[in-house]
């Protein structure tokens, strides 16, 4: 759909715009014989939409010029998230490993712990267990001669 100042014109609106837009500053002309003649002079609307047509270019080629910079900006970022959410990972990753490791040492370290412990029980037990039945022995052996003298 043409523009709302194309539909205005109508079918004359290629013709005016192509007019308006032409790179040769000749002037075009219908005599009533229907003879065209061309003269060479210089409009000012012509020179004027010129200029603004030059310098809405300039603005677009700037406007592209700042949009592929930014896409440029937008890829260089997106590297930089990727090479970051790898290192996420990887660091995840190790410290889940580091985790497991430190959480066998410990495990380790308690057991052996609980083995000494263990040990020292066991040594303890059994040297009231002896003293005990060396006590008890002494003391039969005690009654045993007390019985035995006696007879």
């Amino acid at each position: 759909m043409p523009p709302k100042f194309a539909r205005a014109l109508g079918k004359d609106y290629h013709n005016n715009r192509r007019w308006l837009l032409e790179e040769d500053d000749l002037d075009i002309e219908n005599d009533a014989d229907g003879n065209i003649t061309r003269h060479d002079t210089t409009r000012p609307e012509k020179t004027s939409v010129r200029k603004e047509v030059d310098e809405a270019v300039d603005v677009m080629r700037k406007n592209i010029g700042k949009v592929l910079d930014r896409g440029g900006k937008l890829d260089d970022l997106e590297d930089k998230s990727d090479e970051l959410m790898r290192g996420a990972y990887a660091f995840q990753r190790d410290s889940r490993k580091l985790t497991r490791q430190l959480w066998w040492k410990r495990t380790k370290a308690r057991i052996i712990f609980g083995l000494i412990a263990l040990g020292i029980i066991v040594v303890i037990i059994r040297k009231l267990i002896c003293n005990i039945i060396v006590y008890a022995s002494r003391f039969m052996i005690d009654k045993c001669d007390v019985i035995i003298i006696s007879d």
